[in-house]
């Protein structure tokens, strides 16, 4: 066994905004079907060949009746096919010929191109202009849609959103539970609506950017908070619609796997405003994949310009073109993963079994029988190196901010009967500096100097090992167990 599972994977290989019941929608075809042999010439198109698909103009009705308009494009055969509807950045009440770039092969979006290359159908779908209202409900009502599509398979329904359209779908997903069955977002805008309309220049996160990218988020932040103010009334009412619709706030509602699109380059929605998500739906313990960039700016996801993100900045580089290409190949994995189906096959499968690099676990600890207790197994081979966590207060604080939290975890790692290793405070250990550096190789979220969690940075030879976390002095409360294998 090669040792430690991460369900929630970080594939950081590159390093590399916005300016319940059931539904049965009335749909009226405004176009002719048209068969789309999109098996294109690449020389005539610049497009790979694809399967032959048929395109279709498209309208559902939201919660309130609105009709909104959808593009579909829909693989020739029986099907039942899985589908990806695709949600637009930047404004609502788009043209249709904007939607057909988000659900057909076009030279303007080569992400959107090489899904159509899968045998999946694409829905495309509009909203309403609008902030923290009934534009989340066209996009709830869109993915319900698709579900009721013909020849399209309910059960295999994936939502892909970019910038405005990536802050949708997580809403989406919050609000929508196992409705879908994932969610894939790039560069997702204003997962923290107070760090956007009311965080301060000479405060992280906002003091951690450059200045272009901090005057781009506080100029379009302040503005939409002052809406926002003469929508509500007060700073009290407004600031309680930010926390009811903020994805930071209620990300412990996203039940269902994601992979979140990041660059370090991105202006418009930094990585480093995004990160708080991940690591919460991490500490939560959800399977979350990222896959984080280096040089490539807003609307790399869809392998385009948005939002003027690359004005006067010439032809993309060859880091850049590449680093779309490897994001591309992330999101067709993503859904090609989740869309598996198990296939008839006489012969045995071969079994593959992923290296684990990370288990964690969150629960309540108790005194005597009531203390938390976890096992895991170093596999046949050379010692790893592992990480060993019990997080309790840095649960109590941001971006967390559960309550109830072990104030001061102890832990301690056995092997077989004997105790071979304790921690109780891991920034007092001798070893401080290693421990956080290994933290960091190991995609472990970081914690605060001088908290009170516990940390063990060991080397272990194979065998069976277990963790025990308790309460110092018998205290009681919620604490996350983890185990990393350090790279």
């Amino acid at each position: 066994m090669t040792p430690l599972l991460r369900s929630s994977s970080d594939l950081s290989a590159v390093r590399c905004g916005f300016a319940g019941s059931q539904v049965r929608p009335r749909v009226r075809l405004l176009a002719a079907a048209l068969t789309l042999l999109v098996a294109l010439m690449a020389a005539g198109s610049g497009l790979r060949a694809a399967i032959a698909r048929t395109e279709s103009t498209l309208e559902y009705a939201s919660v309130d009746g609105r009709k909104i308009p959808a593009v579909l494009s829909m693989p020739q055969g029986a099907g039942p096919f899985p589908v990806v509807v695709t949600i637009h950045g930047g404004q609502g009440d788009r043209e249709i010929s904007y939607l057909r770039t988000l659900a057909v092969a076009n030279n303007a979006t080569p992400t959107v191109t090489t899904l159509n290359e899968q045998p999946w159908a694409i829905l495309s779908i509009d909203f309403r202009n609008g902030l923290f209202g009934l534009e989340e409900e066209d996009v709830v009502f869109g993915i319900r849609f698709a579900k009721t599509l013909p020849r399209v398979d309910p059960e295999r329904v994936g939502v892909l959103g970019g910038s405005r359209g990536g802050h949708l779908a997580l809403r989406a997903a919050e609000k929508m539970g196992r409705e879908f069955l994932c969610v894939a977002v790039g560069s997702p805008w204003m997962t923290d609506p107070f760090v956007y309309m009311l965080g301060r220049a000479d405060q992280p996160p906002l003091s951690q950017l450059s200045a272009s990218s901090r005057t781009i988020i506080m100029d379009n932040g302040q503005q939409l908070y002052r809406g926002l103010l003469q929508r509500t009334g007060s700073d009290a009412a407004a600031q309680q619609l930010m926390r009811d619709f903020s994805i930071e706030a209620n990300a412990d509602r996203i039940v269902i796997p994601s992979l979140f699109l990041t660059s370090r380059s991105d202006e418009q929605a930094p990585h480093l405003l995004i990160k708080p998500t991940f690591d919460r739906l991490r500490a939560l313990g959800r399977d979350v994949t990222v896959f984080t960039v280096e040089q490539s700016r807003h609307g790399f996801y869809w392998g385009r310009d948005e939002g003027g993100a690359r004005q006067g900045l010439g032809p993309k580089n060859e880091v850049e073109l590449a680093e779309e290409a490897a994001t591309r190949d992330q999101i067709v994995t993503f859904f090609t993963t989740r869309f598996a189906a198990p296939q008839a096959s006489t012969a045995t499968p071969p079994v593959v079994i992923a290296p684990l690099t990370n288990l964690s676990v969150r629960g309540r600890v108790g005194t005597g029988a009531g203390i938390l207790i976890s096992g895991f197994v170093v596999g046949e081979g050379a010692p790893r190196t592992v990480v060993l966590r019990a997080v309790g207060p840095t649960l109590a604080t941001a971006p967390f901010n559960l309550s109830g939290v072990l104030a001061r975890p102890t832990l301690k790692l056995y092997f077989g009967s004997q105790r071979i290793a304790s921690n109780v405070g891991w920034s007092l250990a001798g070893n401080v500096v290693d421990i956080r550096a290994a933290m960091a190789r190991a995609g472990a979220f970081a914690l605060p100097e001088r908290s009170l969690d516990s940390v063990l940075l060991m080397t272990l030879p194979p065998g069976a090992y277990t963790l025990q976390v308790a309460g110092e002095g018998g205290t009681e409360g919620l604490v996350l167990a983890e185990v990393y294998a350090v790279p």
